[in-house]
């Protein structure tokens, strides 16, 4: 694993104060949390298999991402930005809360000689809003988001405001009661008493704040109705478009939607 990160990185990680030193790299659960943070780095090619599906989406629906203006909130490791320019031409401006996009931005910069245009901001609405200094999008990005927040419903009718006229919304999050929901590494564990799954499983994220708000699909497009028009929904695994009659057919059992996978959405601002 440690021959995956390359010289450049490796020294990027150490200034940022990301690791104290080379030894570290050989602890596994360290070496887990860059995984984690920086995924890029060992999952490239799932990333632009996950991309290309996500883009496909857009295209299956006729919306032309061609030099546009997106707001990809909750950039992470800003691969989703990576992928939008080298694609798309697209004018796009990342955010997050977490310094650890900063570093990703710098990591980019070397690997791909590619600046990208990366803000932190709070986990609220406003916040985010005053460093946008007025712009308004074509194309909002809520990828793996929208599960955190404290006021969903809030949040998204505030997105709005930034949004153009006929603007797009693309949402993604695992229903709570899915198969990830929960967000640790294996699936169902929220299922499970905090004090028997702290015992029985090992999971090096267990102690992060994801801040869950238990959002379900029934409750998520109760949030968006007279507020945005759904132009296509899709389950989804392991952030992949599915494309699989069967699992439509399973998806529009209300059961069923809200336990297995995650869920992809195309909104359009009414």
């Amino acid at each position: 694993m440690v021959n995956q990160l390359n010289e450049k990185v490796i020294r990027i990680l150490l200034e940022d104060k990301v690791i104290a030193d080379r030894e570290e790299l050989k602890n596994p659960e360290i070496l887990n949390f860059i995984k984690h943070e920086f995924r890029f780095l060992f999952y490239h090619d799932d990333f632009v298999v996950r991309e290309n599906a996500l883009f496909a989406f857009f295209k299956k629906n006729h919306i032309n991402l061609d030099k546009k203006t997106i707001l990809d909130i909750g950039c992470g490791d800003c691969f989703n930005m990576v992928m939008l320019k080298k694609l798309y031409n697209a004018d796009v401006i990342g955010i997050d809360i977490q310094k650890n996009s900063l570093i990703a931005k710098k990591i980019i910069k070397e690997l791909f000689d590619m600046d990208l245009d990366v803000r932190l901001a709070n986990n609220d609405f406003k916040s985010m809003v005053e460093g946008l200094n007025s712009r308004r999008f074509d194309v909002v990005f809520l990828l793996d988001l929208v599960e955190h927040l404290d006021n969903p419903q809030s949040y998204l009718i505030n997105l709005k405001k930034i949004l153009k006229d006929d603007a797009y919304l693309l949402v993604l999050f695992p229903p709570y009661y899915s198969a990830y929901g929960g967000h640790y590494s294996s699936p169902y564990l929220q299922y499970i008493p905090a004090f028997i799954r702290n015992r029985i499983c090992y999971d090096p994220f267990k102690s992060r704040d994801y801040r869950l708000n238990r959002l379900t699909v029934s409750k998520f497009e109760s949030y968006i109705k007279n507020e945005y028009k759904i132009i296509d929904k899709k389950m989804t695994f392991m952030s992949s478009v599915i494309d699989n009659s069967v699992l439509d057919f399973i998806s529009k059992i209300p059961y069923f939607k809200e336990i297995l996978f995650s869920w992809v959405y195309i909104l359009q601002k009414i």
